[in-house]
Parts: structure tokens; sequence; C-alpha cells
């Protein structure tokens, strides 16, 4: 596998780049509304977006880091990860000079174009702050509690917060903190935060301007910005904790005190009791900075979500800048606890033996207990989740899961916008025909149409199996498509195959016409039966309840007449 900052190789990917074109599944060129968004992609690994304002937010875009892997026959393959449990998304990524495309295996195809620093597209988009700071063609005076005056305009005040009477006197927020009244115009005038805002300030703001009409969006502001501040200090907090119980680890091994003699007399192996003492406390310090660890984890994996993506990648980027701070304590521990086991002499092993020996005896009976209540807990979480889970599918089936969420937005990219596929079925008799499938977005049914000719009158077993491979006749296609482990249906039962598609009627010359439509199928995503193989067989498929050896596998449809491998048509 190859990695960034591994590699020169991969140099030439590192930059700002800006997707200009979506490419769907079906071939289709649509406008879905992420172009014109932009990702950087750092040679630190870190992956930071800026969308354009039509963008919805999802999954795909909050991905915090990247990674490049070797692919098949010298491809590279580029993957983001986000936020979100499971949520990976892998891209085929080919380059030419400046320009870039990203294919996602049965999803869509992305073209990318690189920007250069000097792009005048990349500047920072245009604000009212210069005329805050100049003041000129002001037609308002605000003075603040120190007598400073903010010249402003009543133009610009009255689009950001039109229920306040502007041009008054005095006018609104006059009189108030000029740190305040900073902030608040700054706001009005940018509709963001000023850059280096304290928190002191940000809770005054709340409570003085908190409830005038037309300010509500900037209290909920300040409120995000209180919220996500004592976050990052709370992470920082924790990494700080770590780093102090890694110091005490390594204070408790070293040697200090040095007599006359060239054994410092300090050393442990000298002193069994103390020596007990001290593994003790390090194995405390170990698990307190563990415990911290978890925290660490549970609340970035619960959290991150809610900051935004730029103080998300400056948190990924702290704590990278904290790795070589913890590689540099693990090389001082390891040099003390050497220092500690080169005075240590053979006469010392019978006496550390029966210090070590009832202490081992009670540890290990410790750490079992500390299993099993481990287990127990887990055991209980789990059930708690699952339980937890069913109810909120019964209550809140409009709430999807991370994978829902993440369909959706390759949809939103237009990988699943009327998709068509179509399948020649031949066979080794005089069975032939051409079956074809439809499907509007990544939700709906796959509608199935098409003819088969030479049958024998009566109905006849019709499947989507699981392999795309013909090289052996139908035998090599396998058996029905069931990706989620079901016993064989009918298309209507709840426990089936998704390809168990029933039975088609051939009339009396042998033709059968067929027009289904059916919720389990699907074009897109990791189901797809794109690639895979239609079969129809000899007789009829008792759907599962023929009572035969085969009917809960095969619907004991016989042998296998025609086949043909599903591929992607024009739309």
């Amino acid at each position: 596998m190859a990695t960034l900052g591994v590699s020169d190789q991969f140099d030439k990917y590192f930059g700002t780049w800006r997707i200009v074109e979506c490419v769907s599944l079906a071939g289709t060129v649509d406008t879905t509304g992420i172009e014109g968004s932009e990702f950087h992609l750092d040679d630190s690994g870190d992956v930071s977006w800026k969308l354009v304002d039509e963008t919805d937010s999802a999954p795909f875009f909050s991905s915090d880091s990247y990674e490049f892997t070797a692919g098949r026959h010298g491809s590279v393959l580029l993957k983001f990860f986000g936020t979100f449990r499971e949520h990976v998304i892998e891209f085929k990524a080919e380059i030419s000079d400046d320009l870039m495309l990203l294919t996602c295996e049965r999803c869509c195809m992305l073209q990318c174009q690189k920007i250069s620093e000097e792009d005048p597209e990349v500047l920072e988009q245009y604000t009212y702050t210069e005329a805050l700071d100049q003041g000129y063609f002001h037609d308002v005076a605000i003075k603040a509690d120190t007598g400073k005056i903010f010249k402003v305009h009543s133009v610009i005040l009255s689009m950001t917060a039109p229920g306040l009477a502007w041009t008054s006197t005095p006018p609104p927020l006059s009189g108030l903190k000029e740190d305040i009244l900073e902030t608040v115009l700054h706001y009005l005038y940018t509709e963001c935060l000023p850059k280096g805002l304290s928190e002191e300030t940000a809770r005054d703001c709340i409570k003085v301007v908190g409830k005038l009409p037309g300010l509500e969006n900037f209290t909920q502001i300040c409120q995000s910005f209180l919220k996500n501040t004592a976050l990052k200090q709370q992470i920082v907090s924790l990494i700080a904790d770590m780093h102090a119980c890694a110091d005490r680890i390594v204070d408790l091994f070293k040697c200090r005190q040095r007599g006359n003699t060239m054994v410092p007399d300090d050393v442990l192996s000298h002193n069994p009791a103390k020596l007990c003492y001290v593994m003790k406390q390090a194995l405390r310090e170990g698990a307190i900075a563990f415990s911290k660890y978890m925290i660490l984890c549970d609340l970035f994996a619960r959290r991150s979500g809610e900051l935004p993506r730029e103080e998300r990648h400056d948190i990924i980027k702290y704590t990278k800048t904290r790795f070589h701070i913890f590689i540099k304590q693990l090389h001082e521990f390891f040099d003390a606890f050497k220092t500690q086991l080169s005075y240590k002499e053979p006469e010392q092993d019978d006496g550390n033996s029966n210090i070590f020996l009832p202490e081992l005896e009670v540890s290990l009976s410790m750490l079992t207990k500390f299993v099993e209540d481990f287990k127990s807990a887990l055991d209980t979480a789990i059930s708690k989740n699952i339980s937890d889970k069913e109810k909120a599918e019964k209550t809140e089936k409009h709430k999807k899961d991370v994978k829902d969420v993440l369909g959706k937005t390759l949809k939103h990219v237009g990988m699943a916008a009327n998709i068509k596929a179509v399948c020649v079925l031949k066979g080794d008799g005089a069975v032939t025909g051409t079956v074809a499938f439809s499907q509007q977005n990544g939700d709906s049914a796959v509608t199935v149409t098409g003819e088969l000719t030479g049958l024998a009158p009566g109905e006849h077993g019709f499947h989507v199996h699981e392999f795309g491979d013909n090289t052996n006749g139908c035998t090599s296609a396998g058996s029905h498509f069931n990706p989620f482990g079901k016993t064989h249906g009918a298309p209507g039962d709840e426990e089936r195959h998704v390809g168990d598609l029933g039975n088609v009627l051939a009339n009396a010359d042998g033709k059968a016409e067929i027009k289904i439509t059916d919720a389990k199928l699907s074009l897109t995503g990791p189901q797809s039966i794109i690639g895979r193989t239609v079969v129809v067989h000899a007789d009829i498929d008792d759907l599962g309840k023929g009572g035969h050896e085969l009917s809960k596998t095969t619907g004991n449809a016989g042998g296998r007449l025609a086949c043909g491998v599903i591929g992607i048509s024009k739309v």
C-alpha cells in the first residue's frame, strides 16, 4: 500500500481541485448542483471542502482526511474518510496535466480541474468589511461606551437586521461596550463572527443583544461558537492529560539520586517493595491515560460533526502535531526502563519474585473480573442499541442510517438518474429474448420489460443470478442473487432472494411478455444487479412453497434454458 508522505509519485495530486462535470452511471452529463465545488488535498493527508451555495450538506462533503493506495494494474485509488462510522468512499484517480478524473465504481465520474493559487476565483468572497473599517459614505454614527464612534451605513445594516430603526436618533446599539458593538457590527457587515473573538465577549453579546429583532441568527452563531470552543478546549485538555500521565510514568522509572558509587541510590531492582509500588503506579497512570484516550475518541466521534469543516480540520492538525511528542515520551520511558534493568543482578530475582508473585495473582484476578464486567456491559450496550434502533425504525421511518444518507448523496450527484440496462438471453436451444431494466433513481423500484421466445407453453422460473459469468454456459452464473442470506420466495414475499422474480408465462406460440415492477432490485449501489445474469428456467418456480427439497433454494424450477449478462444501456 502506498500512502501519503511516503512517495513523491502522489505530489501531482496535491493542491486545490474544482469539480467541473459529473457523469452519471448511465453516461449522461447532468447539472447536479455540485459543479464549482472545490476540495484541497493537503500533503499531510487532510482534505478540506468549499461548496457552492446550492449544494446540500452531505456526509461525502464532510470528509476530513484521505489516502492514496495502489490499485490493480498500476491504478491509483483515492479514499475519502468521513466523520461517520463506516463512511469511506473510494475513487479511481486518473490525472493528466491539470485535469483529474475520479471514478466511483457503479456510481459516477467526477471531472476535476486543478486551480492555481493565483486563480482569482480562489480569492475570498467579497464582503463589506472595508466599508465598515473605512467608514466612507456613512450615514449613521453609533457611539460606544468608550466614546469611540463607528461610522456605518443604514442600507447595509437594514439588509441584515431590517427590524431595527437604524436612522432613528440615537441609533440602535448606541452606548454598548466597545468590544460588543464591534462584534455585532462585524456580523451585520459580514454575517460571521470576527477572528480572535473571546468567549467572554460572545457571552456578553448574547446577554445584551440576544433579544433584539433581526439578531436571532447572530445569537445562534455566538452560541455555536461557545459550544464549539468548549469542545475544542475539552479535546485539548484530554490530550494534555494523556501527556501528563506519560510524563508521570517516565518520572517513576527515572534514576536521579547518585551516591558515591556508580550505582544510583534509587535503582528499583535493589528495592523490590518500591519496584512493586512503582509498577502499580505506572499501570494506574497508564489506565488513566487509556481512559482519557477512549473519552477523546468517543467525544470526537459523537460531536465532531457539530464543528465547522475548518475547525474540525484544525483539531486534526493539532492532534497530529502531538503525535511526535508521544513518541518522544515513549522513547524516554524505554530508556529509563532499560537503565533500571541494567542495574539488576541475578541474586535479586528471588526477592523480586517473592514480592511480585502474590501481587500478580491478585492482579490477574482483578483483570479477569474487569474483562467479565466489561463484556457484560458491552453486551448490555449492544442489546440496548439494537433495541433502540428497532424502536426508531418503527416510530421514525424517515430517519436513515449512514449508508442510506450516503446513498442519497451519491444519488444527488447524478449517479442514479434514470439508469437503464439491458440483457440479451441465449441458450443451447431455441429460447432467446431481450429484457430491459429501468430505474428512475436510487430509491425507486426497477421496471423489467421484454419478450422471450422459443419456450414451451406455460410458466417458467425467471431469476437474477449472482455472477455475470457465462463461460460455462448458464451454469457458471451461480445461484440466485441473494446478498442478504434469505430463503427462496415469491416476488411479493418479505422473505425472498433479491433475484427472485417469480415466473413468466409463455403462450401457445412459446412467447412470454415480461412486465415486472420490483422494489427489491436496484441498478445502483452495492446491491446493483448490473453485471449479473438473468436466467429463464425449464419448469415452473414453486415460489418456495412446493415442499420439494429444492423449494427453499431454487424453487425447483428445473434446468437453465437461456441466460444473459445485464449491461448498462444508453438512456
